[in-house]
């Protein structure tokens, strides 16, 4: 039988350290500046786009990424998948 020589041990669900769930809720706390990556996991956060910019974007056709690896690379896998929903021309350089 192939499982005869696994040992198989303490399988029960991990305890969680409480000391790091602390930690991360002091540091959510008191991180004061909105800028923070740490400010994006709270309940308040609010994206800082402009509606105005938002559609002025929609009006263009075409839109042109440069970049060198995974800058570009990524955008282009996402839209080489949404390809069929997307009705703007994107090139890729």
């Amino acid at each position: 039988m192939l499982t005869k020589n696994i040992k198989f041990h303490n399988f029960k669900k991990k305890k969680i350290h409480t000391k790091l769930k602390f930690f991360f809720k002091d540091l959510v706390d008191n991180s004061l500046k909105k800028e923070n990556l740490i400010h994006s996991f709270t309940n308040d956060f609010h994206y800082s786009f402009n509606k105005n910019l938002l559609t002025k974007l929609k009006k263009n056709k075409i839109f042109q990424i440069y970049g060198m690896g995974g800058s570009s690379l990524g955008a282009q896998a996402i839209y080489d998948f949404l390809k069929i929903n997307i009705k703007k021309k994107v090139l890729f350089f």
